[in-house]
């Protein structure tokens, strides 16, 4: 049992990986050292408008929650003994 604990919870932080991977595709985020602001010659800066819609971040979420909620009760049910 302590083993499939541990794999749930290693699946859900590669879950959450993916996610945010996902979740950033076609954004243009700020950087630089500690996340200041980029000089204005570095093509950086954060863009409005860029990137996917909250609406489309929260089904990657919830989509990513509801595989991680369905692979965890798969990993988690009793198993039968075959005679």
């Amino acid at each position: 049992m302590a083993r499939r604990i541990v794999i749930i919870v290693a699946l859900g932080l590669g879950l959450s990986a993916i996610a945010e991977y996902l979740v950033g595709l076609g954004s243009r985020q700020l950087s630089g050292w500690y996340g200041y602001a980029p000089l204005p010659a570095s093509g950086t800066a954060a863009l409005p408008g860029t990137g996917i819609p909250a609406g489309g971040r929260l089904l990657i979420w919830l989509g990513i929650i509801a595989l991680w909620a369905v692979a965890s009760v798969l990993i988690l049910r009793p198993h039968r003994d075959h005679p």
